[in-house]
């Protein structure tokens, strides 16, 4: 996959679903987060491969992605303090 094409965006489209879709599960009772986590992780590098990590814009959703999980787990644990 090289560049932003429409391979890329539906990739980025399925696993951005991914996450409700497994949160709105009743009997699996998982935040959103974790089900886009899950998605990221079926669908990356650990997973089956199917995304190119050195493709520049996976990278760039990476950077961005990864502040609203800092601000999840910020707000997680100022609770418990």
């Amino acid at each position: 996959m090289q560049g932003f094409g429409f391979d890329t965006l539906a990739l980025l489209t399925a696993v951005g679903f991914a996450g409700p879709l497994l949160a709105s599960l009743p009997r699996l009772r998982i935040p959103v987060i974790i089900g886009e986590l899950i998605a990221g992780l079926v669908v990356g590098k650990t997973g089956f491969g199917v995304a190119d990590v050195a493709n520049p814009t996976f990278q760039i959703f990476a950077h961005i992605g990864f502040a609203p999980v800092m601000f999840v787990v910020g707000g997680a644990t100022s609770r418990w303090a």
